[in-house]
């Protein structure tokens, strides 16, 4: 049970923390409040931008077409070794990676040998496998590393601030349209005119 005074509403009973900063906690509320907002009116501009010129989904699709967002789905194997760690420690997980990374080059599996070898939590369960990845879901190195692959090929070894990775692409798919379509109308409203001047004509 948490320490500090119970405050009742209704039937549930919430234990509050004594040194609970309630200001800290409101002025908290009150940003993701207003980055929700600022978000919302961002892509309000764009629609009215969009619908101003004329540009209907048909022109969004097109265009998102010559340059689509991806979902990945990756293996990979991982030898720990963030970046404050000694010098010697990283030698030792980039050896130990780049001797991995020859194994598979002479045809070991690269699942049996991520549940043997990777350093990452549940990794021998999952033989390396990892959760469908989009942009954002990875760190950059990571993603990067991975997005330059085709399905069955193997990275070189890739640091990140984790460590030493090797990675092997399993699928990529297209993003459907209607996931990205937010993103895609906001980049040519930005290409066309000032979404904000737009929106604030329209206010």
């Amino acid at each position: 049970r948490l320490s500090g005074d119970t405050k009742t509403r209704g039937v549930a009973a919430v234990a509050l923390p004594a040194d609970l900063d309630v200001e800290w906690g409101l002025q908290r509320i009150l940003n993701l409040s207003c980055s929700w907002r600022d978000q919302l009116l961002e892509i309000l501009a764009a629609e009215l931008t969009l619908e101003k010129n004329g540009i209907e989904d048909a022109v969004l699709q097109a265009q998102y077409l010559t340059d689509p967002r991806w979902e990945l789905t990756v293996r990979h194997i991982l030898f720990f070794s963030e970046r404050w760690r000694p010098e010697e420690h990283r030698r030792e997980a980039r050896a130990k990676a780049a001797t991995a990374l020859e194994a598979l080059r002479d045809g070991a599996d690269f699942a049996s040998t991520a549940a043997r070898l990777s350093e990452e939590p549940g990794a021998n369960g999952r033989q390396g496998l990892l959760t469908p990845g989009r942009e954002g879901s990875w760190v950059h190195e990571f993603w990067a590393a991975a997005l330059v692959l085709q399905p069955s090929e193997v990275s070189p070894v890739t640091e990140t601030q984790y460590g030493f990775h090797i990675l092997r692409l399993e699928d990529r798919a297209v993003v459907p349209f209607p996931e990205a379509r937010v993103g895609i109308a906001r980049q040519v409203a930005d290409r066309i005119e000032d979404p904000a001047a737009v929106l604030a004509t329209w206010e």
